[in-house]
C-alpha cells in the first residue's frame, strides 16, 4: 500500500515538474539598457519572487517583487544587474497555494542596467535687465549655473497677477521680449538637470509704450491748434510739450486725457511731443509734424479820401510773419495785388475816382494767414469843367460845374476884378445862380470835397457883367396899387413881392400921407437894382431908409418923380408936393 502511494506520489510530482518547465523557459526580466536619473522600471515575465541587484559586480540587495514590473530607483552611478529568481514548489496546497517550497533557487534571467547620475542643478546667475523700457522691446539675461545644466527657464510675473508664468526654457542665457505694452513686469529664472535648481531672485523692470500717433493740423489761421494722440495701455497720464520756430521744449499739458486745445499761438511754426507716464516713469516721447500759424495784421488803416489819387497805406506787424500781401479792390470789383514784401506800409499813386478797398494778409513759409480789410478810401478828382455865361447885364450869374463820383459836396469861389478869392457857395449842387453882382469882371473856381480832404481848383473863364444906368428907360417904372392898412396890427399877406413903405420913406419922396401905414404892392416892371434898394429899404432904420430914398429919386428925371407923386395922390385923396432941399 506504501510503495503504491510512494509510487503515485512521484509519478504526480514528475507530472508537475515537467509541466512548470515550459513556465521556466518564458520567465524572465527586462528594462531599460540605461537611466540618467537612477529611476527606471524593469519588466517581470513569469513569476520571479525576487531579484538580486549587483553593482559593478557586486551584490547589494535583495528586492522583493510581485506582479509583471518593478520600479528601481539607485542612488549613484555605476552598472547594475538584476537577477530574476524562483524556487521549485515541492507540494500544492488546496487553492494553488504552495506548501513547501524547495530549498533550491531557480534563476529566470538577470537584466543589466547602466546608470549614468547628472549632477543636482544649481542655480543660474543673478538676473540682468533694464529698469524700465520705453519701446517695449527687451533683453532678460542671466548669469551661467555653475554646474551645467539641460536647460534653463525663465519665468515671468505681470504687476496686478499672483501667478509666474514661464516664459522660455533652453540653454541660452537670455530671452528677447519685444512689443510689451505698458506695464511692471517681474522675471526669475533657475537651472534645470535631471531636477531644476531653486529661483534666482526676481527683478522688475517697469515699461511705458510710446503713444503710436499724435495728430495736429496743417495750418492754423486763427492760433487755436487742437492736438489729439492715440492712448496708451496703462499709462496712468499724458504729457504734452510744444516747440515754437525751434526754440526750447515747454510743457503745455499734464492729464489723462488724450487731446487739447491750445489757444492764443502767434504767428510761427510750432512742433509737438507727446509722452505717457506709468509709475512716476516718463516714456519715450512721439513727435507730430509741424504746424504753421499765420495770425492775420490786427488793423490796416488808409485815409478816408484822397484828391490827388495818392494813398499811404499801413498796417500792424505779425511777429514771425515773413512777409505780407497788399491787395485792392475798385468799385467792388476783384482783387488785385499789389504790394508783396516784408514793411508793413505802401503808398499808391495814380489812382483814378473812385472807391477802394483794401486787405492785408501775413505769409509764414508757403501759407497765407486771413485777410484783415480796410475801409473805404473813396479818391475824388478835381472837377473836370465849370461853366459860366460871358456877360450879364443883370448882376445875375448862373455858375454850373460837372458832377465828382464820391464828392460830399462842393466849394464855389469867385474872385472879383483879380482881388482876393471869397467863397460864395457850399453845398451838394452843381450849380448856383448869383446875383446883385455890380459892373465888373467876375472869374469863379470850383473844387470837390469829401471829408476833410478837398480837391484842387477847377477855374472858370471870365464873366463881364455890363449893369445899364439906374434910370436909362421909362416904361418899367410903375406905381400899380397901394393899399391902405387901417392899422398897424392887420395881418399882412405873405408873398415876396410885398415891402412896408414908412411914412419916412414918403416924406423923403415928397408925399405928406394921413398918418397911417401904407401897404405898396411893386411888380416886375420896377427895375432889379430899385428892386434891391426897395428891399434894403425895408430893414433899414428910417432916417437911413429915407436918405437911400432921397438918392434914389434925386437919380432919377424929375417927370419920373411927378408920376409916382401923382399916382399916389390919385390913389390916396391927397394933396402931394414935392419935397424941397
Amino acid at each position: 500500500m506504501s510503495k503504491s502511494f510512494s509510487a503515485l506520489s512521484s509519478a504526480w510530482l514528475s507530472g508537475l515538474f515537467f509541466l512548470w518547465l515550459p513556465a521556466l523557459a518564458l520567465a524572465g526580466v527586462s528594462g531599460p539598457s540605461s537611466s540618467s536619473t537612477g529611476k527606471f522600471t524593469l519588466t517581470l515575465t513569469g513569476t520571479p519572487e525576487y531579484l538580486t541587484e549587483y553593482k559593478n559586480g557586486s551584490r547589494v540587495r535583495d528586492i522583493a517583487v510581485s506582479g509583471s514590473s518593478a520600479s528601481i530607483t539607485v542612488s549613484s552611478t555605476g552598472t547594475y544587474r538584476y537577477d530574476a529568481w524562483s524556487r521549485l514548489c515541492l507540494i500544492w496546497g488546496f487553492g494553488g497555494r504552495c506548501e513547501e517550497w524547495d530549498i533550491e533557487k531557480i534563476s529566470l534571467g538577470s537584466h543589466t542596467v547602466k546608470v549614468t547620475l547628472e549632477p543636482n542643478a544649481t542655480p543660474p546667475g543673478s538676473i540682468s535687465l533694464p529698469s524700465t523700457s520705453t519701446s517695449g522691446n527687451i533683453r532678460v539675461q542671466w548669469g551661467a549655473a555653475s554646474v551645467k545644466p539641460k536647460s534653463y527657464e525663465l519665468w515671468r510675473k505681470i504687476e496686478g497677477s499672483t501667478t509666474w508664468k514661464m516664459v522660455y526654457s533652453g540653454s541660452a542665457l537670455y530671452k528677447d521680449f519685444s512689443d510689451l505694452i505698458t506695464g511692471k513686469y517681474e522675471f526669475r529664472a533657475r537651472a534645470c538637470i535631471s531636477g531644476c535648481s531653486s529661483y534666482t531672485s526676481s527683478k522688475s523692470i517697469t515699461v511705458v509704450r510710446t503713444p503710436h500717433s499724435i495728430g495736429v493740423p496743417v495750418t492754423n489761421l486763427y492760433g487755436s491748434i487742437a492736438v489729439s494722440w492715440s492712448s496708451v495701455y496703462a499709462a496712468e497720464k499724458y504729457i504734452l510739450q510744444e516747440q515754437k520756430d525751434g526754440g526750447a521744449w515747454t510743457q503745455v499739458y499734464n492729464g489723462i486725457g488724450t487731446s487739447n486745445t491750445l489757444t492764443g499761438r502767434s504767428t510761427g511754426s510750432y512742433l509737438y511731443r507727446v509722452a505717457a507716464i506709468k509709475g512716476g516713469i516718463t516714456g519715450a516721447f512721439k513727435y507730430s509734424t509741424t504746424v504753421t500759424v499765420v495770425r492775420s495784421p490786427l488793423s490796416i488803416s488808409v485815409p478816408v479820401a484822397s484828391a490827388n489819387g495818392i494813398l499811404a497805406i499801413s498796417w500792424a506787424a505779425v511777429s514771425g510773419a515773413d512777409k505780407y500781401l497788399l491787395q485792392e479792390q475798385k468799385n467792388g470789383g476783384s482783387w488785385t495785388q499789389v504790394y508783396s514784401g516784408s514793411g508793413t506800409q505802401k503808398t499808391l499813386t495814380g489812382r483814378g475816382s473812385g472807391s477802394y478797398s483794401y486787405r492785408v494778409a501775413a505769409v509764414k513759409g508757403s501759407t497765407t494767414g486771413l485777410y484783415k480789410q480796410s475801409s473805404t478810401v473813396t479818391v475824388i478828382s478835381i472837377p473836370q469843367s465849370i461853366t459860366v455865361p460871358a456877360s450879364s447885364t443883370t448882376g445875375s450869374v448862373t455858375v454850373s460845374w460837372s458832377q465828382v463820383a464820391g464828392a460830399d459836396k462842393y466849394v464855389l469861389q469867385e474872385q472879383k476884378n483879380n482881388g482876393s478869392w471869397t467863397q460864395v457857395y457850399s453845398g451838394s449842387g452843381t450849380q448856383t445862380t448869383l446875383s446883385g453882382r455890380g459892373s465888373d469882371s467876375y472869374i469863379y473856381r470850383v473844387a470837390a470835397v469829401k471829408g476833410s480832404v478837398t480837391t484842387a481848383f477847377k477855374s472858370s473863364s471870365t464873366v463881364i457883367v455890363s449893369r445899364p444906368p439906374l434910370c436909362q428907360g421909362t416904361s418899367r417904372y410903375r406905381v400899380v396899387q397901394l393899399v391902405p392898412i387901417a392899422s398897424v396890427g392887420a395881418r399882412l399877406p405873405e408873398r415876396q413881392d410885398i415891402y412896408w413903405l414908412s411914412p419916412v420913406m414918403l416924406l423923403a419922396a415928397g408925399v405928406w400921407p394921413e398918418p397911417v401905414n401904407l401897404l405898396a404892392r411893386a411888380v416886375t416892371e420896377i427895375i432889379p437894382i430899385g428892386l434891391e434898394l426897395v428891399r434894403r429899404m425895408v430893414v433899414l432904420r428910417p432916417a437911413v431908409a429915407g436918405r437911400v430914398a432921397r438918392l434914389l429919386l434925386s437919380a432919377c428925371q424929375f417927370w419920373r418923380f411927378s408920376q409916382l407923386t401923382a399916382g399916389l395922390s390919385n390913389y390916396l385923396g391927397i394933396s402931394t408936393r414935392r419935397h424941397k432941399g
